[in-house]
């Protein structure tokens, strides 16, 4: 059974602090299915500075002309369990950053 989620997840204070917000279908196993395009959120969200993007099938995050510095992005979050404390990472250019998976709420049935 297919179930439509939002993931809310967090990087340490050292890093941005900075959430992530993913919408995406996850399969019995907890784990992203398929390969189609996810709409996602990154910044401070109750501000001007969040920026939207789109992820492919595959990890890679484009922040379109929102991104500032380089646009793409990417992540292992597909390879990953959508689980409450489950820890991925985004790489922008030669930085990589963690974060944690704080948050999951079930968008619809």
């Amino acid at each position: 059974m297919t179930k439509h989620v939002r993931i809310v997840a967090i990087s340490s204070p050292q890093d941005d602090g900075m959430p992530y917000l993913f919408d995406v279908s996850i399969d019995n196993d907890d784990k992203i299915k398929g390969h189609d395009y996810t709409f996602g959120l990154h910044g401070k969200f109750t501000g001007t500075h969040v920026y939207p993007f789109f992820m492919d099938g595959r990890g890679n995050i484009d922040f379109g002309s929102f991104g500032s510095g380089e646009r793409m992005r990417q992540t292992n979050l597909h390879h990953r369990v959508i689980r409450v404390g489950e820890l991925f990472t985004v790489k922008q250019g030669h930085k990589e950053t963690s974060y944690k998976i704080t948050r999951i709420d079930q968008i619809h049935p």
